[in-house]
């Protein structure tokens, strides 16, 4: 199970440890309590449902570019959070530790690669493929 702890005089101080499903610790850090609160809850679900992805999977180096599996990762992500009504480029943005800039760029990949349907810009799309 997921933890969160306060850790005073930082500048995101709420932090979430909780355990991969093969067993490695992890922590991650949130200025807010909410979206520590957020986040520990999806890591929890998704394990329950055997959906959880690594979110060492979006971490490539700018060259390489994101891997087929972190762009179908952020797909999955994106459709989810945009079904729960949650903006879906914050949620791959939190899920993947990426930048806004480079979270928006991973959709636009996915979108590319057919793995998302094409949009309006700035205007979510629901998700699925056409």
């Amino acid at each position: 199970m997921a933890s969160i702890t306060k850790r005073e005089g930082r500048p995101s101080p709420w932090q979430v440890r909780y355990k991969t499903p093969d067993g490695q610790s992890r922590r991650r850090q949130f200025r807010r309590k909410v979206d520590a609160e957020r986040f520990a809850a999806t890591v929890e679900a998704d394990k329950v449902r055997g959906e959880w992805t690594d979110p060492a999977l979006g971490r490539t180096t700018f060259a390489e570019g994101p891997t087929d599996e972190a762009l179908q990762a952020a797909a999955t992500v994106y459709r989810l959070a945009h079904a729960c009504g949650e903006p879906p480029t914050k949620a791959v943005e939190d899920r993947f530790g990426l930048t806004r800039s480079t979270a928006g760029r991973y959709v636009a990949k996915a979108r590319e690669r057919g793995l998302l349907k094409q949009t309006t810009p700035g205007k979510a799309a629901a998700g699925g493929l056409d």
